[in-house]
């Protein structure tokens, strides 16, 4: 096939009907860093918008690696690091390190291709060491699976991967949601249910040393994946086991327990508040425990606020009278609450208080009281009866 000496990239470039000559003293001028304005008028060129585009390539003693045939050569641009610009017209080959040229393409492919399966060796060793654990979805706690849901819903932004890198330790607490899940993730890890893809050992640009430490949630360039079977040697993919959480049922006593949850959260939230800020102290976790299970069949979370903001009011008094440590008053709030309690049992004369700003409803609970208990725009101010419905049947939550 006989060549043209020139090529041009571009079909409508002005060059392309000037003789060989010109062109050819065009391209020497350019490559001699002459300025493009001088070139124009030196060859009566109107102005160009983008003067290297108009500039042909040009036939070459070179051959193409694929095709055997001469390739195309145009000069440096002006400013570029890449020397020379090098192409095949027959296959489209340049020569370049990123070429798509067909050829080169299935080069890649066929790269690709072996460094997965060297990966996948490595990989199925690595695993049998460290992570066979045979994980089933019987291992997972109710509160495994609303955490992984959560976590898929924040963190998986390629599809059946969890990706973490924002959990660095020096840009820890970001954003709000990282503190409410750093230690769930870690739980996640340190158990070996969250474990890194096949790509981790990629991540160190070397073959993976049983010397090295396995890696953590602060570890760069990892993504993970869940480390639960599906079947023998098959694990569930993240997307595969988050559908099976979301349609699953939940019984009676399984809204009991998640219903229990949220309510202490939200007492011991508000205890710590008030107290923190008034009394000075903080009221023992075991005190807490106690109140909760005597506010929690009995009381609206609306109506134990409340109480707890009367017994508050007690308590400062008690400790300006009294002049009590925190010890004392730790008991004499705990005594106290209970007073309220049996006083205030029939509700008469109880108000409802609302949860004070500063107090916020955390992302667990959110998805709890949206999905499962289907209560989230009423639970503050009914009682337990209404958050669970008074029906032992299973219930299919809705989806977040």
């Amino acid at each position: 096939m006989e060549l043209e000496k020139y090529y041009f990239e571009n079909s409508k470039s002005l060059l392309h009907a000037l003789p060989e000559n010109e062109i050819e003293a065009i391209i020497t001028d350019y490559k001699n860093g002459v300025k493009v304005l001088d070139i124009e008028k030196k060859y009566g060129l109107v102005k160009l918008n983008s003067f290297f585009k108009q500039l042909p390539f040009k036939l070459s003693d070179e051959v193409c690696e694929y095709c055997n045939i001469p390739i195309y050569i145009k000069v440096k641009r002006i400013g570029s690091r890449v020397s020379e610009f090098k192409l095949c017209i027959k296959c489209q080959h340049d020569n370049s390190g990123d070429c798509n040229c067909e050829q080169c393409a299935n080069k890649m492919k066929i790269k690709n291709e072996e460094r997965t399966r060297n990966l996948q060796i490595l990989w199925n060793i690595h695993y049998v060491e460290h992570y066979n654990l045979n994980y089933t979805l019987n291992d997972l706690s109710i509160y495994d699976e609303i955490h992984l849901v959560l976590l898929f819903q924040s963190y998986s932004k390629v599809t059946n991967l969890l990706n973490f890198f924002n959990f660095r330790q020096n840009r820890f607490q970001l954003h709000r949601i990282s503190g409410e899940y750093y230690s769930i993730i870690n739980n996640f890890i340190d158990r070996k249910i969250l474990i890194p893809d096949i790509y981790y050992f990629d991540s160190y640009g070397a073959i993976y040393s049983s010397n090295r430490s396995l890696p953590t949630i602060e570890s760069l360039k990892i993504n993970w994946i869940l480390n639960i079977n599906k079947s023998p040697g098959v694990l569930f993919t993240l997307s595969e086991l988050i559908t099976i959480i979301k349609e699953r049922s939940y019984t009676l006593e399984d809204k009991k327990a998640l219903w229990k949850e949220i309510y202490y959260s939200e007492v011991k939230k508000y205890i710590d508040f008030q107290s923190k800020k008034y009394l000075k102290i903080s009221i023992d976790d075991q005190i807490i425990e106690q109140i909760v299970d005597q506010l929690l069949p009995a009381f609206p979370i609306s109506k134990a606020y409340a109480l707890i903001y009367y017994t508050i009011n007690s308590s400062i008094r008690y400790t300006l009278d009294y002049s009590a440590n925190e010890r004392k008053v730790n008991s004499y709030f705990r005594n106290r609450m209970f007073e309220h309690i049996l006083k205030y049992q029939d509700h008469k004369n109880l108000r409802d208080y609302n949860r004070p700003t500063q107090i916020e409803l955390n992302y667990f609970n959110q998805y709890v009281l949206k999905n499962i208990l289907k209560q989230e725009n009423t639970y503050f101010y009914i009682s337990r009866d209404k958050i669970l419905g008074g029906n032992e049947s299973e219930v299919k939550p809705l989806i977040l």
